[in-house]
């Protein structure tokens, strides 16, 4: 009998020190999983630091302070590559084709080159270039300085990207071969306004391009198509929640029509689109297409509010929905319903 107590009491003690260690280990799980969801935050938070700083090569120099921080530079967001010195242009040109290879990246958010160039380097200035358009960047930033007047051939895949929502170019020659297709693609739903202030093909004196702008913005509230637009058209793709349209733009681009059929034919795809409008707002140029258009049948949707920028170079009139509408010069730009 005492045998069995005695093997009783091991047992039990034996299942309590288990229990105790499942327990234990439970708990060294628990902290464990913590750790790492609380490192995650932490790294998370030192990229977007790194992704701040003005240039790669500063986030590169964080990887001497910790073995946590040897890596993180390769998965910035944000490349920023600076170089004003020629002398040494061989030496930035390595640094930089180094530096991609290492990094990590799948998405770009903004890559910003600021820099002199030679003519040897051009392909690989155009390869860095690629990188960026391959990982969908969306600002694209480039400044490339020449010593006598000469312009950076920029690559053409630049062209077609339907990523890019932010170009700034200088010192480029935007010399494509063939027509230009921007597709802006804007489906943030933080985004309430679209704006195209005017287009402008430097090596087309006069505007008979055949450059197309198409818009896919689902979620903005107001569009805005104003001043000189030397190109072939400009589609709306999905403007459905627009509630606010302004067209006060000149169109001086045409292909393979007269300059008022191509006139007319994008006014009326603006207004076929927008028919859902609460306001549509309208300046003087696109009100002469208007009445033109009218005059060969078109009937404004009876759903659009119409209203009128009243200001020109010329004084005259024409009949908008049974109505005359003075066409008057006025910088004031004063609004008739």
């Amino acid at each position: 009998m005492e045998k069995v107590e005695e093997d009783r009491i091991t047992f039990l003690r034996t299942q309590k020190l288990t229990h105790y260690r499942v327990v234990q280990y439970n708990c060294l799980k628990l902290k464990v999983l913590c750790m790492e969801k609380n490192f995650c935050v932490q790294i998370s938070s030192l990229i977007e630091t790194l992704s701040r700083l003005p240039s790669i090569k500063y986030a590169i120099r964080t990887g001497t302070l910790s073995k946590r921080w040897r890596y993180l530079w390769t998965s910035v967001h944000t490349l920023i590559l600076t170089h004003t010195d020629p002398k040494s242009l061989s030496d930035f040109v390595s640094f930089v084709d180094k530096t991609l290879t290492q990094c990590r990246l799948l998405k770009l958010k903004k890559f910003k080159m600021y820099t002199v160039c030679r003519s040897r380097f051009e392909s690989q200035f155009n390869e860095w270039i690629r990188y960026a358009l391959i990982r969908n960047v969306e600002e694209l930033d480039l400044t490339v300085w020449y010593n006598a007047n000469i312009k950076f051939p920029l690559d053409q895949k630049v062209f077609t990207s339907s990523c890019l929502t932010d170009l700034k170019l200088a010192g480029c020659a935007f010399n494509p071969t063939g027509a230009i297709r921007w597709v802006l693609d804007i489906t943030s739903k933080s985004v309430k306004e679209v704006v195209i202030l005017g287009y402008f093909n430097h090596e087309d004196e006069y505007g008979d391009n055949d450059d197309i702008i198409e818009i896919n913005a689902p979620n903005i509230l107001s569009l805005k198509i104003q001043d000189w637009l030397y190109l072939w058209k400009v589609l709306l793709l999905n403007v459905s929640s627009v509630v606010e349209a302004n067209l006060n733009y000149r169109m001086l681009g045409y292909k393979e029509r007269t300059r008022e059929e191509a006139e007319e034919e994008m006014l009326k795809g603006y207004i076929l689109n927008l028919h859902h409008v609460k306001e549509l707002i309208i300046g003087v140029f696109c009100t002469r297409v208007l009445a033109r258009l009218e005059a060969k049948g078109f009937v404004l949707p009876s759903s659009i509010k119409f209203t009128c920028h009243l200001y020109d170079g010329d004084s005259d009139s024409v009949k908008i929905g049974g109505r005359e509408v003075l066409l008057i010069n006025d910088p004031n730009g004063n609004k008739v319903d």
